[in-house]
């Protein structure tokens, strides 16, 4: 399905220091990539518009933050219970998503409550919740992060061990939960490392993942981010539909320059590389994805903010995988 990230930017924040900001927002993405990279079923694209708001300060340490996203989208092919592929939905499916986050602060401790949900029909209909807790102390900061997802999903099969054509579950409960260290090390310097462990309960395997993340300025222009990540499915437990156990290996460098002060330009690279093991013949398939980003960001006032972006990424097996994306930003 299309996935919308709502209001992320490779750098962060705006320019100029603003306790309340307006944004408007324009996507689209085209996909061949699927949930699983070895899935080249799993294609379509969608195009959307969002309207956002944030205020930092609405009460003393109590932030707020909300959304409403529409968007169309043209979905993946499944495979109907007569073993053809055939499309979800028509062209130009109209969804309807909202989320709403509030951020709390007090000395030390620091919490964040958030959510979201379709606010339309949709074949991918999810609703969803998620809540992060930080505690921090002289350059230091341990936390916690919590997720839950409730997604529906068209009706589809696939074929057993025994060739029998087997419905899929069209509904799907996932979770994460995830614990993080964060550290600066001097003015230059920050780092963070993440243990986390998720799981589409009943479709696939729990898994379990790490992450360091290391942020760097050269000067006071010029400044890096390099990302490490590894995941993979417990084999111990038992498969639910014909794939096999996966597993995931990637790194990312984003660098940000500013040339003058009313603009920021980025570029990113990341490097993907997933595995299926298929332990009914022992068999191991292997994809790698090569992921270019590139953004801008420029400050037309103190009042206003534009930003484009654009994202391309592409398989050792020939799948692809584009965005592009435009917004204005109003502080106040």
């Amino acid at each position: 399905m299309c996935k919308i990230i709502l209001l992320f930017l490779l750098y962060s924040g705006p320019m100029f220091a603003s306790s309340k900001k307006f944004s408007l927002n324009y996507d689209y993405r085209s996909f061949e990539m699927g949930n699983y990279l070895t899935t080249a079923e799993n294609n379509g694209s969608c195009q959307s518009q969002t309207v956002g708001y944030q205020n930092e300060s609405i009460l003393p340490g109590l932030g707020i933050s909300g959304s409403l996203t529409s968007q169309n989208a043209n979905y993946a092919k499944v495979l109907n219970s007569t073993g053809q592929f055939e499309s979800t939905v028509g062209q130009n499916f109209a969804e309807y998503i909202s989320s709403a986050q509030f951020d709390y602060g007090h000395g030390d401790h620091s919490v964040s409550l958030g959510g979201h949900t379709y606010l339309s029909s949709s074949p991918y209909f999810q609703n969803g919740a998620r809540a992060v807790y930080k505690f921090s102390w002289f350059g230091s900061a341990v936390g916690t992060r919590l997720q839950y997802v409730d997604q529906h999903r068209p009706e589809s099969y696939y074929y057993n061990q025994s060739f029998i054509l087997t419905q899929k579950s069209i509904r799907v409960f996932s979770h994460e939960y995830a614990v993080f260290y964060e550290q600066i090390f001097n003015k230059n310097w920050k780092g963070a490392v993440e243990l986390s462990t998720s799981q589409k309960v009943n479709d696939r395997p729990i898994n379990f993942g790490v992450a360091i993340k290391q942020g760097y300025a050269f000067t006071s222009h010029l400044f890096s981010q390099l990302k490490l990540n590894y995941k993979a499915e417990d084999r111990s437990k038992p498969l639910k539909d014909d794939r096999g156990y996966y597993s995931v290996v990637g790194g990312e460098m984003i660098v940000t320059y500013e040339p003058v002060f009313d603009l920021l330009l980025s570029g990113s690279y990341a490097l993907n590389v997933e595995r299926e093991f298929n332990p009914w013949t022992g068999s191991e398939l292997q994809v790698g994805s090569d992921h270019f980003g590139l953004g801008a960001k420029y400050s037309i006032s103190r009042a206003f903010d534009v930003e484009l972006q654009g994202a391309y990424a592409k398989t050792n097996t020939q799948l692809s995988d584009y965005s592009v994306r435009g917004g204005l930003i109003w502080n106040q």
